[in-house]
């Protein structure tokens, strides 16, 4: 299978299909269905108050699951699919919602005092730009997920390793995007660069098979969750790796 890796507008955005938005529609708006690895975080940095930029936001589930774990915070989501931000205009009518991409966020520099970003890196060719644009705009805490390797190269080839856009419908024979995978080593030396440093880095995560709606020279991945913070105590990274410890 062949795709090009240019002139993916959004006229042709997966995520607007009827089968991604029925998905986010009625998924992943809960506490009890977040992902071990995003409630390891969560439960411990959201305070009463802060201000929370949800990039790749979808039809806005996370709203719901910020509010459930403390209903004082002030959230904004992101999210390319014009579709999918109806959809979370409608269900989230008190919080703001943008078109936009990860890439080039709106905002000024530390707008809010987390940004957070699951289930997008591993799927955009941007995920470096993006990692950089949210760290950018938070003030203190960017939380982000990514998929890890510890033996074997980074891959973003499409054409290699990519994942069907199939919800509950099926998928529709063409919508995919590329599924990135990054070698630990390599994914570390990109944090050695971040500016400013983060004065704290924790990770969790843990080893899981590819789906079966993707396609990679890798069966399994490490599942991995970062939180980098520009402030506070300079205290030791916290680490809880499977694979070896990488020192940045």
């Amino acid at each position: 299978m062949k795709a090009n890796n240019t002139n993916r507008d959004e006229t042709n955005n997966p995520w607007s299909n009827e089968s991604s938005v029925s998905f986010y529609s009625s998924k992943r708006n809960k506490k009890e269905e977040l992902y071990k690895s995003e409630e390891y975080f969560l439960s411990e940095i959201i305070k009463p108050g802060l201000s929370i930029l949800d990039v790749g936001c979808a039809a806005g589930g996370f709203c719901k699951i910020f509010h459930e774990i403390e209903p004082s915070v002030k959230y904004t989501g992101i999210d390319i699919s014009d579709k999918l931000i109806s959809v979370a205009m409608k269900d989230n009518s008190d919080s703001p919602f943008l078109v936009g991409k990860g890439n080039y966020l709106p905002f000024k520099n530390e707008s809010f005092d987390i940004v957070f970003c699951s289930g997008v890196l591993h799927m955009v060719f941007e995920w470096q730009d993006i990692i950089n644009e949210c760290w950018r705009v938070t003030k203190n805490n960017f939380i982000f997920d990514v998929r890890l390797i510890e033996n074997g190269d980074s891959i973003s080839d499409i054409n290699k390793s990519f994942q069907k856009i199939a919800f509950m419908d099926g998928w529709d024979g063409f919508s995919i995007v590329p599924y990135i995978i990054l070698n630990i080593n390599d994914f570390c030396e990109k944090l050695k660069i971040m500016n400013p440093f983060p004065k704290r880095i924790d990770n969790y995560g843990y080893f899981n098979k590819i789906s079966d709606m993707t396609t990679s020279p890798y069966n399994e991945v490490f599942m991995s969750m970062w939180s980098l913070h520009k402030s506070g105590e300079n205290a030791e990274n916290r680490w809880n790796l499977p694979i070896k410890k990488v020192e940045i």
